[in-house]
């Protein structure tokens, strides 16, 4: 009799602990994992009623309260499993967000905002230094990548980020930054047809060789009249193309008022500047796009 008193009392201590342990871990459900308990909820509310009366309940889209369903089902209806299957299924990130603290978030701002560029691997390597600094735990790339995330939803974070490129010295650990300039959006001709003499001169370059020398030629032609214009040049740069654009200008019997070019170094520099001091409009062809330059590439052909 002793012997099977014994064995109870051990069977009852041993479902006291499995009890106790539940309990524990529903407890860190409801205060760690509130998600958890507002799936429940939807859940609970979808099955008693209806998924469409939870839609409009809690907000919540019909897809994804039926996956909830599907995962609640699945748990065999125990918080706690559910708990484990969401993290599990979340890869760890409930867990990883219980780490970030406050003091890392602030260190992170101070790191983003010092240097707007910086992604989430770099600023690792500066915040593992400030966390040992601070003596605090260092935390993961993933971690610090949900921390920009949040502190974005906060707009704790200027959108409007200078334009620099960022990298870190291999050898001495130090940052590189490089600021990008800004590229000018470059306009284009977009209507079909010019409607007058002069609205749109288009204007390309070819070379030949004369005598063995290398000559390069522009050449320009008014898509409404095909009146056509060219002349030779030792050298392609912008220099010689402002000095045509002069000729051009002189040797045509109306007003320029809008040129299309290639994006060709020699169309910009000294020749774009001579373009703005005439008021001319100044037009770019799409790239590897020859069609856009028809009636000059067909004049390129004849010469």
């Amino acid at each position: 009799e002793e012997v099977g008193t014994s064995t109870y009392i051990q069977r009852i201590n041993t479902l006291e602990r499995k009890l106790l342990k539940q309990v524990k871990e529903l407890d860190d459900v409801i205060q760690k994992h509130p998600e958890i308990i507002f799936r429940l909820q939807v859940v609970e509310f979808a099955l008693k009623h209806s998924v469409k009366l939870a839609v409009e309940a809690f907000g919540v889209s019909k897809s994804t309260i039926y996956r909830w369903i599907k995962e609640y089902e699945s748990s065999n209806n125990n918080p706690v499993s559910l708990k484990n299957c969401y993290v599990s299924k979340k890869g760890m990130k409930l867990e990883k967000l219980q780490k970030i603290t406050e003091k890392h978030k602030q260190l992170v701002l101070e790191i983003r905002k010092k240097h707007p560029k910086l992604g989430k691997e770099k600023i690792k390597v500066l915040l593992d230094e400030l966390c040992k600094q601070h003596n605090i735990p260092t935390i993961s790339v993933s971690s610090i990548g949900n921390i920009i995330k949040m502190l974005k939803d906060e707009r704790k974070l200027n959108h409007e980020y200078a334009r620099q490129r960022i990298t870190i010295n291999g050898r001495t650990g130090e940052l590189m930054v490089k600021e990008i300039k800004k590229k000018t959006k470059k306009d284009r001709y977009k209507d079909k047809k010019p409607t007058k003499p002069g609205e749109l001169v288009q204007i390309d370059t070819k070379h030949e060789y004369v005598n063995g020398r290398k000559v390069y030629i522009f050449v320009a032609k008014d898509v409404k009249t095909r009146i056509s214009f060219t002349f030779a040049y030792d050298r392609l740069n912008s220099k010689n193309a402002k000095d045509f654009l002069e000729k051009l200008i002189k040797a045509m019997p109306f007003e320029i008022k809008g040129i299309q070019t290639d994006n060709g170094s020699e169309f910009l520099g000294e020749f774009t500047k001579a373009l703005k001091k005439k008021d001319i409009k100044h037009y770019f062809n799409y790239p590897r796009y020859p069609k856009g330059q028809a009636y000059v590439e067909r004049m390129n052909r004849t010469l």
